[in-house]
């Protein structure tokens, strides 16, 4: 039960504002509070992965905290062009809650890439880590973390220029999820890619089961010159109020977001 932005070619002028409104929304989520769900503040933690460049140079920032995000104190940069994923939390039961578990997952990968992985929503522990074929003491970790290395292993898999095999291990990964059951609800998903040579990515996925909550599990996009913003439903709506446009998702899909263009393709 999380919110989350996720940020495609987006000035840095605009971050005060969409991170802000993310955190009034998740300070009082206004959206689970008339659907009565219990995820009225997500306050167990929260974090960003944002790549951006200036001047010709990438900059890689992370940054993860157990801290509820509006009792925190972080900096964003304020020019250049943004990439990345946003992420405030509220834990599922019998989750743990710590910095490490807060999101984004930064993952590497065979090929020297780097996935920062966000997430609202998740999968079965257990059939995840049947899947990946290690032992892992799945009390110690969230579901969030082994949709991630479930992830790295696929895109191990896969073979190709980095965005395809992010592509496809994302394909690969929700078809198997929802041939094994592993996810009842939700698992809305957000990652952000770097690679070798300065090459950036950014991957959405749409993954909605029940549709009794998907005005809480809703994902938004809003295009902005030549950027993309995606938001949660209850972030969406506040900066909606503010003036910008968004649109609702509709149906499970993967969209890949690179230099070269767009990709989009269905997902069960």
């Amino acid at each position: 039960m999380c919110r989350l932005l996720a940020l495609w070619r987006i000035d840095a002028k605009l971050l005060s504002e969409l991170v802000g409104a993310l955190e009034s929304a998740s300070r009082r989520d206004f959206v689970a509070e008339k659907l009565r769900l219990r995820a009225i503040r997500h306050d167990d933690g929260w974090g960003y992965a944002l790549a951006y460049r200036r001047a010709g140079a990438l900059t890689i920032a992370v940054y993860k905290s157990r801290r509820p995000m509006w009792e925190d104190e972080a900096s964003f940069p304020s020019t250049g062009l943004v990439y990345g994923v946003v992420h405030t939390r509220k834990a599922s039961p019998k989750m743990p809650i710590d910095g490490f578990t807060a999101h984004p997952f930064p993952i590497s990968l065979p090929d020297g890439s780097v996935a920062f992985v966000a997430q609202n929503g998740g999968m079965n522990r257990e059939g995840a880590l049947k899947l990946l074929g290690v032992e892992l003491d799945v009390s110690r970790v969230s579901d969030t973390l082994l949709y991630s290395l479930l992830l790295a292993k696929l895109y191990g898999e896969e073979c190709g220029e980095p965005l395809e095999r992010l592509f496809r291990a994302l394909r690969r990964l929700h078809e198997k999820a929802y041939e094994e059951g592993l996810i009842s609800r939700c698992a809305n998903t957000a990652v952000l890619l770097v690679s070798p040579g300065e090459a950036v990515s950014l991957a959405v996925v749409r993954a909605q089961y029940y549709e009794k909550l998907n005005k809480y599990y809703d994902l938004y996009r809003c295009e902005l010159g030549d950027g993309v913003v995606y938001a949660s439903s209850t972030v969406a709506r506040v900066l909606a109020k503010r003036g910008y446009d968004f649109s609702r998702l509709e149906g499970n899909e993967v969209i890949v977001h690179a230099d070269e263009g767009e990709r989009r393709a269905k997902i069960p």
